[in-house]
C-alpha cells in the first residue's frame, strides 16, 4: 500500500511539475540497485566501507532505508522487483514484462523530463523502449555474459547503434 501512495504521490507531482520549464525543474536521479543492503553505505552507518559517492548522493538526496521486496513468483527476485518498483504495483498485480501497465517514467516524459536508463533489464524489450526515451547498451539476459553480446541502444528519433558489452 505504501508503495502504491509514494507511486501516486510521485505522478501527482509530475504533473504539478509539467507546467515547469526545465530549467525550474528538479534533476531527478534514481539509482535501483539489485541486492543492496542500507547498510553497505558508508553514510548509513557502514564504518568498515569507503563509498564517498554514494555518501554524496545519500547527503543531498533521498535515501530508502526500509525499503522492502514484497517477495517474487521466481527465483529471478530483480524481476517482479522491478516491475513493482517502475508499476506501483503489488506482485500479484504487476505483469513483469509491464505489458498495458504505465510506469513511472513515462509520466516523468509526460511531464517534461528526459528518461534515461543504463543496467539491467529483464523486463522486456518494449516496456523499456515505451519508458525511457533513451537508453545506453545493457543487458537483456542477465549480467553474467561468457561472449560478447551485441546490443542495440534505440533512439526515439529513429537511430540504432549496435555495440558490445
Amino acid at each position: 500500500m505504501k508503495c502504491i501512495l509514494w507511486f501516486a504521490a510521485a505522478c501527482m507531482a509530475m504533473v504539478c511539475t509539467a507546467a515547469l520549464t526545465a530549467a525550474e525543474r528538479p534533476n531527478v536521479l534514481f539509482l535501483f540497485s539489485d541486492d543492496q543492503r542500507a547498510d553497505t553505505i558508508a553514510a548509513l552507518g557502514n564504518t568498515h566501507l569507503q563509498t564517498p559517492n554514494l555518501d554524496r548522493l545519500v547527503r543531498d538526496g533521498t535515501t530508502f532505508t526500509q525499503a522492502y521486496c514484497m517477495g517474487s513468483n521466481q527465483g529471478a527476485v530483480c524481476v517482479p522487483s522491478r516491475a513493482m518498483l517502475m508499476s506501483g504495483r503489488t506482485l500479484y498485480r504487476v505483469q513483469e514484462q509491464l505489458k498495458g501497465q504505465a510506469t513511472w517514467p513515462e509520466s516523468f516524459a509526460s511531464a517534461g523530463y528526459r528518461t534515461f536508463m543504463t543496467g539491467k533489464w529483464h523486463n522486456g524489450a518494449p516496456s523499456a523502449l515505451r519508458a525511457f526515451q533513451e537508453r545506453r547498451p545493457f543487458s537483456w539476459v542477465g549480467w553474467a555474459i561468457p561472449t560478447p553480446f551485441q546490443c542495440k541502444t534505440c533512439h526515439r528519433q529513429g537511430r540504432v547503434e549496435t555495440g558490445s558489452l
